[in-house]
This record gives structure tokens, C-alpha cells and sequence, in this order.
């Protein structure tokens, strides 16, 4: 982990772009501010940026990406994204190859698979620009692709990645316990309507559905699935209605690629 000890300050400039990216920042207290504010100046300058073969990666979009990864670092005296070395940004769908399980049972397909976002442990985070920008045109949906695989880095920090970060004793078996209850009913289909479907695929998936929704509805989390937003809470040492009101952004703040996701 990278401890926030002498963070360059942000530019008026990069301010601007990060409360658009972020409005919730205005709303942050100056402890939140400073550890969120040094966790975005980390990303930024620390990582090395890459686009894929052909696409422009410009300065706004580095500072998109790096304001809404920084949100998961608010409670943390130290930032959780040290692991983090290498943001690759594509223009569009990633086609990822991979296999996985076939339509038909007993069988396995290992086509390309077409997807927003992935990481890995020890890799890079591979982000889909078009998602990330309608992720923003559309915050009402409670989607976070940027959230959502930076939530699997914070996943893999105890080099596990099956769904419980970095926790000890009696907290982390209750949250295994309070997350593997919400998954069952998930899988039941009786779950909370607030995750979507992809959050039943396994632990880890779960974990990173569940934090989009947390850090985006927390407040709607909190009265449908009190239990599992008290153990969100617990780890990520926040209560999301501090800054709660996110406006849509003027869709002038949304440039390249950006298109409303099919998905």
C-alpha cells in the first residue's frame, strides 16, 4: 500500500475535471478530501497509462478514470491502490479471450468474449472508454465499470481474489457469512433487486457488483440489504450518503467514444 505522505496538490484544472467525474468531492470532509484527493494524484502520476493501438487517450479521460478509482481509497488512511501499475484504456469493447463454461452443459467455449473492463492479480486494469463514459452520462443506473475492476484489485491484495479483501478475525467471518447469504438468495432469486445478475456468478464477482452499488445507492443498499451494506461499510470505512446527490454531468464533459452502453 502507498501511504499518503506529501501528495502533490491537485491543479485548478484537474480539480475541475475530477468534481465533474466525481461530484461528491465538493461534499467530502477535509480528512475524505485529502486521502481521496491523494489517492487520484497517485493513480495518475504513479501508473503508467496505456491506449489501445489507434485510440487518443487524453488528459480528461486519465482524470475520469483515476477520480471515480480514487472513490474506493476514501476511508483508507492509506491508499488500497499501490497494486495498481498499469490502466490500459480501449476505445470500445474489449474481446477478451477466455474459457469458460459452453451453452450446453458438460461442454466449455473458448471464443472471444466481449467485455467493458478486466483485471487480473498482479496485471493491468483494462477499462472500456465508452462504458466509462456512460457509466457517467447515466449514474442513475448504479453501474461503475472503473468501481467494479479496481474493486477486484482491492479483491486480490490477500492474493485470493475469491470475493473477501483484506480482513481479520471476527470481521472477516462476518462478512463471509452476511456475503455468502446474499449470493444464495441471489442464486435462489429471491436477492436483492439492486444487483444485478452478473453478481451471482461467483464470490468475487459479487463482491465487485456489490461495491458499485454501496459507493453509487448506498442509502438504497442500506434499507433493502442493511446487513451486507453494514459489512460494505465496515471495510471500506465510509457511509456513502456523505456524499450522496451525485447530478448527471453535462454531457459536454463526455468526449471521445462516448455512446450510451448496450449493456
Amino acid at each position: 500500500m502507498i501511504r499518503h505522505r506529501g501528495p502533490r496538490a491537485l491543479a485548478v484544472d484537474e480539480v475541475a475535471a475530477v468534481e465533474r467525474a466525481f461530484p461528491g468531492r465538493a461534499r467530502l470532509d477535509v480528512d475524505h478530501r485529502t486521502r481521496y484527493d491523494a489517492a487520484v494524484t497517485d493513480l495518475l502520476d504513479r501508473c503508467g497509462w496505456e491506449a489501445s493501438a489507434g485510440f487518443e487517450l487524453t488528459d480528461d479521460m486519465r482524470l475520469t478514470i483515476a477520480a471515480r478509482a480514487a472513490i474506493l481509497a476514501i476511508g483508507f488512511d492509506e491508499t488500497p491502490l499501490g497494486a495498481v501499475r498499469t490502466i490500459v484504456v480501449h476505445p470500445s469493447t474489449i474481446m477478451l479471450s477466455s474459457v469458460r463454461r459452453g451453452a450446453i452443459p458438460g461442454t466449455v467455449s473458448d471464443g472471444p468474449m466481449p467485455v467493458a473492463g478486466h483485471t487480473a492479480a498482479r496485471g493491468p486494469v483494462f477499462l472500456a472508454w465508452n462504458q466509462v463514459a456512460g457509466d457517467r452520462r447515466h449514474p442513475r443506473r448504479h453501474r461503475d465499470v472503473v468501481l467494479h475492476e479496481f474493486a477486484h484489485q482491492l479483491d486480490f491484495l490477500d492474493g485470493a481474489g475469491d470475493g473477501t479483501p483484506p480482513l481479520e478475525g471476527d470481521r472477516r467471518r462476518r462478512w463471509i457469512t452476511i456475503c455468502q447469504m446474499e449470493l444464495d438468495a441471489l442464486r435462489r432469486g429471491n436477492g436483492s433487486a439492486l444487483l444485478r445478475s452478473y453478481a451471482a456468478t461467483n464470490p468475487s464477482e459479487f463482491f465487485a457488483v456489490a461495491t458499485e452499488v454501496f459507493l453509487t445507492n448506498g442509502a438504497a443498499l442500506r434499507d433493502d440489504r442493511p446487513l451486507l451494506h453494514a459489512v460494505l461499510a465496515d471495510y471500506y470505512n465510509v457511509d456513502p450518503a456523505d456524499w450522496a446527490g451525485e447530478e448527471i454531468p453535462p454531457s459536454s464533459t463526455l468526449t471521445s467514444a462516448d455512446r450510451d452502453p448496450s449493456s
